[in-house]
């Protein structure tokens, strides 16, 4: 018997777990009660719980697992002569076809690929609130996405994100190595750039 539910459980996860939905959050919420980080381990081994050496100590471990390698100067000349023997293959059919404004239509089909109530971003805007108030922002909406894509440049409002620590298991929680950090986005990005993947 506890097999099953084992393995019911385990395909729940892969189904709607590891996304950021609201199902994550419902799994993670419960979790939180007793997983938050109370203490965190310095280099040396020993335990802080003071608030901002534990920001510090999760700042320079997340800056060091985040940031790109520095290329040396012979990768970056090697990149640049493997580029330049590579023949562009987009023929101006194609590139007309990439450059044809976003119809609304489009738009308003993404907008329902994604779940009503899933987790909002900064601005706060769930899909659910693109959805009722369609008619109303459909066009200014249409008018933004045509000016970020033709500026080739999104605003920094659509980028901006809140950053959550999940634990990776229920052991060693002072460890900043056992947490994982995810991105809730704001809505309107996650519209323009499922419109650009279609």
């Amino acid at each position: 018997m506890d097999e099953f539910y084992f393995h019911g459980f385990r395909s729940r996860w892969f189904q709607k777990g590891d996304r950021c939905t609201k199902e994550f959050f419902q799994m993670a919420r419960p979790k939180r009660a007793f997983s938050g980080i109370r203490h965190l381990q310095r280099v040396d081994g020993s335990l802080t719980e003071d608030p901002l050496e534990m920001c510090s100590i999760a700042i320079e471990h997340f800056k060091q697992l985040l940031t790109a390698e520095v290329i040396s100067l012979e990768v970056e000349v090697c990149r640049q002569d493997v580029c330049e023997q590579i023949q562009p293959r987009v023929t101006s059919v194609m590139q007309a076809h990439l450059l044809v404004p976003f119809p609304i239509e489009e738009i308003y089909k993404v907008l329902h690929t994604l779940p009503r109530h899933s987790c909002s971003g900064e601005d706060g805007l769930s899909p659910g609130f693109f959805i009722k108030y369609w008619e109303l922002i459909k066009i200014e909406l249409c008018e933004a996405f045509q000016l970020a894509f033709g500026l080739g440049y999104l605003p920094d409002t659509w980028k901006a994100g809140h950053i959550f620590l999940i634990p990776k298991g229920e052991q060693a929680l002072e460890d900043i190595c056992k947490w994982r950090p995810i991105t809730i986005l704001n809505t309107v990005y996650k519209i323009f750039m499922k419109t650009i993947n279609l």
